[in-house]
């Protein structure tokens, strides 16, 4: 019986030695990794960054204010920037059975625009992008390019259908605007071209500001959770899901009106003006 209970008690001594020494592994890596997160965090030029679509109410810079106000605190360095939200063609991967090979469509998802003097309004920083060329917001290090489409050969109004041709000519480099979903910079007029008859529901503003002093939690969750609730149940969905793609899934799923969508639907042409697609051409490079 002694025998037995010294095995048990030699037993629960090595585990609790294991769980012990987790635990003191644990409680080294997590001010590790906190200390990791305060520095890019006390890094960003801006304390506060949110983005929203046009067809909501939210509050602006001087209702922002006075919320910050009751917290005995003010806001500075408020600025803002338009962005349209495109369909992108690109090259895809279908599977077929066992197989998969790449196939291009005209719809393969959605990208959020800049113009360039937008980029400039928001981030202070002058950048110069060519007409029928778009650049993609990255880190300094580029480590996230993984995330981006470059194979983009031309952008679609959602509304008019009308699109604009493009190639990729570069990453630019603001680290606030990099990660997904991702930010592609277009040349003004360009942006001005595709833009037209575009409605608000395809339209979005960034907004950035800064604390003028010390921030304080109660304020920012106060406004965090006054921001929440100025949306619509329109945008209560999860940031992977895609309008384009959902779009170009439901013009393919019912075969009875297709010829219904098809007409709205247009590709690019090599002379960089908006342009209308033949039926047949985007059934085939659609509906896959």
């Amino acid at each position: 019986m002694m025998k037995f209970q010294g095995k048990q008690t030699v037993n629960n001594l090595l585990v609790s030695t294991v769980l012990i020494a987790g635990s003191a592994f644990a409680i080294f890596y997590l001010p590790m990794m906190g200390v990791g997160q305060i520095m890019a965090v006390n890094t960003r030029p801006f304390d506060y960054y949110y983005h929203y679509r046009m067809d909501q109410t939210i509050p602006g810079p001087d209702e922002i204010n006075a919320l910050a106000s009751k917290y005995g605190i003010s806001i500075k360095d408020y600025r803002s920037c338009p962005y349209l939200i495109l369909g992108n063609d690109s090259i895809v991967e279908i599977e077929e059975g066992r197989s998969f090979h790449n196939e291009h469509v005209d719809l393969a998802g959605s990208v959020n625009v800049l113009p360039e003097s937008g980029f400039y309004a928001l981030t202070g920083e002058e950048l110069t992008v060519s007409p029928g060329e778009y650049r993609i917001v990255s880190t300094a290090e580029e480590t996230d390019t993984y995330l981006y489409d470059t194979l983009i050969t031309f952008m679609t109004n959602m509304v008019t259908r009308d699109t604009i041709s493009v190639t990729f000519a570069g990453y630019t480099h603001y680290d606030l605007l990099s990660g997904s979903p991702g930010y592609y910079i277009l040349d003004d007029a360009d942006y001005e071209m595709i833009a037209h008859g575009i409605t608000p529901e395809w339209q979005g503003t960034m907004c950035v500001f800064n604390i003028d002093g010390m921030d304080r939690y109660d304020f920012a969750q106060d406004f965090f959770h006054t921001l929440v609730s100025s949306f619509g149940p329109e945008c209560e969905y999860g940031y992977y899901y895609d309008r384009v793609r959902k779009i170009a899934a439901d013009i393919c799923r019912v075969p009875d009106d297709v010829s219904v969508h098809l007409h709205h639907l247009y590709t690019r042409r090599a002379d960089h003006q908006l342009h209308a697609l033949h039926d047949h051409h985007t059934e085939q490079s659609l509906c896959l």
